[in-house]
């Protein structure tokens, strides 16, 4: 059986193959973060029932909600998405890009523990 992971590896490995070629890895991080908390808003999961909106306005709705310039890749990429029916696929594909993100550049998450409050310098 074939789960969203599956579907979105390689959309995230794509993504992530772009941004990085075009040095904007970050900018990528952010906006896959922010449509994964568009899509997962129970409004939006309700609008997306309905199949007499477009994706135009989905697109639209997000560039206003969220005050994010227009991007002509992210534009790209949410329209693969719509036309492939994919769009439920955006929480994964983000988690996977951020783990790639996370490896390539090494970043390891860690949670600290104390029994007294740390300072930024204490970490």
């Amino acid at each position: 059986m074939i789960t969203r992971t599956h579907i979105a590896r390689p959309y995230a490995s794509a993504i992530y193959t772009i941004a990085k070629q075009e040095n904007r890895l970050n900018d990528w991080l952010n906006y896959l973060q922010l449509l994964t908390q568009f899509i997962n808003n129970s409004h939006i999961k309700s609008l997306l029932l309905n199949p007499l909106l477009s994706k135009d306005f989905f697109i639209d709705i997000f560039y206003k909600s969220y005050n994010v310039s227009t991007d002509h890749q992210l534009n790209k990429l949410l329209d693969l998405l719509f036309t492939n029916k994919r769009i439920n696929c955006l929480p994964d594909i983000f988690l996977l890009y951020e783990k790639i993100y996370q490896e390539e550049l090494m970043i390891v998450p860690v949670l600290i523990e104390s029994p007294y409050p740390l300072n930024d310098t204490d970490i």
